[in-house]
């Protein structure tokens, strides 16, 4: 039985599961299974990010930012960035969301 963990608009880390970082493929591959049976959440990187903390996204344009919230979807961790600057292209298609949401591997922390 697979219990997903999609939760949106966290103002900080989920605290009901264990975060279970993980830096590289062996290691998801090793803890994907415990994920997916909903025993914890996995995020991608060398350590949690903080809230407040900045980042760059490696994806779509969006730079620079702050770290304003998280999010888990199918049991992995994500976070809200609020970019310096929006792209053009995301205020058009999302015009009430002024943010990004990421994953570990999308960003790295500043």
């Amino acid at each position: 039985m697979t219990r997903t963990t999609n939760r949106y608009d966290l103002a900080d880390l989920p605290g009901d599961l264990p975060i279970r970082v993980v830096s590289d493929r062996p290691a998801f591959d090793a803890a994907w299974s415990s994920a997916q049976r909903g025993e914890c959440i996995l995020f991608w990187g060398a350590r949690l990010p903080r809230l407040g903390e900045r980042a760059r996204s490696k994806i779509n344009a969006y730079g620079e930012g702050e770290i304003v919230g998280f999010f888990t979807e199918h049991n992995a961790l994500g976070i809200y960035l609020k970019p310096d600057r929006m792209p053009a292209w995301h205020v058009k298609q999302n015009p009430t969301r002024p943010c990004a949401m990421l994953f570990g591997a999308e960003f790295d922390l500043l």
